[in-house]
């Protein structure tokens, strides 16, 4: 998956419950890059959404 879609995704996502999109984001972000990574992507993704 792309950051490009995986940003779609969020978007999508973002019209639902927050609760639900942040433990999507967090799920999500963990599968493609894991660990310490997946923690900066959210932080990153989330400033941008």
């Amino acid at each position: 998956m792309t950051e490009r879609q995986l940003l779609a995704t969020f978007e999508a996502v973002d019209r639902g419950e927050r609760h639900r999109r942040a433990d999507f984001i967090e799920d999500a972000a963990s599968a493609v890059w894991g660990g310490d990574a997946a923690e900066a992507r959210v932080k990153a993704l989330r400033g941008r959404s």
